[in-house]
């Protein structure tokens, strides 16, 4: 019994496209998870007017900053960006719920993951 495997071949192209949008991703993500390390005022209000106590900035920074270092390496980026998505988009239960009880399911911030988790 003779097996036919077809490899799947990736145009160089396509291939380049998706690690510049990757290291795109990357980049936000470590942007976003250092200055919520570093004590910024804008930081602390921003996530105050999110609902989410200030306190809270840095636990989160350091969070984002895991599951961004295991996106970026190859064997566990499913791992890496399933956390990613939970821990930004909420999957109803984060940025959802948040949204919820400020009332805002209109805004940009709130009600784009809102419309994606639907």
């Amino acid at each position: 019994m003779q097996t036919m495997v077809q490899a799947n071949q990736t145009s160089n192209a396509l291939l380049w496209v998706g690690r510049a949008m990757s290291g795109l991703v990357i980049a936000l993500m470590l942007f976003d998870g250092v200055m919520k390390l570093i004590p910024l005022d804008v930081v602390i209000s921003t996530s105050e007017q999110m609902g989410i106590p200030g306190s809270l900035a840095r636990p989160l920074g350091v969070i984002g900053l895991v599951c961004t270092l295991l996106y970026a390496f190859p064997r566990s980026s499913v791992l890496g960006a399933h956390t990613l998505f939970g821990l930004y988009l909420g999957l109803r239960s984060g940025a959802g719920s948040i949204c919820a009880m400020r009332g805002c399911a209109r805004s940009f911030p709130c009600g784009f993951p809102e419309r994606l988790t639907n």
